[in-house]
């Protein structure tokens, strides 16, 4: 990943959780028109790749991969209770069977994400991921019409 504020620098940003995400498609648009292979040939080694800068805007336009991105320290132990918790909510999403269920589930885990995202931190950043695979897992659960 290199430095941990290069995905932001490539697109001229300050590195922040919070940034406008329809400034940076519009950096990401320019930069991308102006090193196409088809209008310009950079030597090799020289500058950032195509490939480097899809890298960073996808990172970059989603908020639970910048933050992670932005969190260079080693992982949060959530701790036993969590945990406990994060069980608790995939036993539940895997016997709920009406949409008023998931749709309170789908709130209580959205109430939780947000929390996270005004809480910028290492153990908020861990259970942000969590949160965000129970709510992968409710979406699924939607599709198979169960």
């Amino acid at each position: 990943m290199g430095s941990p504020t290069r995905y932001f620098d490539i697109f001229g940003l300050k590195p922040s959780f919070s940034i406008d995400k329809h400034d940076l498609k519009e950096r990401y648009f320019e930069i991308s028109k102006r090193i196409h292979p088809d209008k310009a040939r950079p030597s090799p080694g020289e500058g950032t790749s195509i490939e480097e800068i899809n890298k960073a805007y996808d990172v970059l336009r989603n908020d639970l991969a910048r933050a992670r991105y932005l969190s260079s320290t080693k992982k949060f132990d959530v701790g036993k209770q969590f945990l406990m918790e994060i069980l608790d909510y995939e036993q539940e999403i895997s016997g709920v069977s009406n949409d008023e269920d998931k749709r309170n589930i789908r709130e209580d885990l959205q109430k939780r994400i947000d929390h996270c995202k005004l809480h910028i931190n290492e153990e908020h950043l861990a259970k942000w991921g969590y949160y965000e695979r129970l709510m992968k897992m409710l979406n699924n659960k939607k599709k198979e019409g169960k």
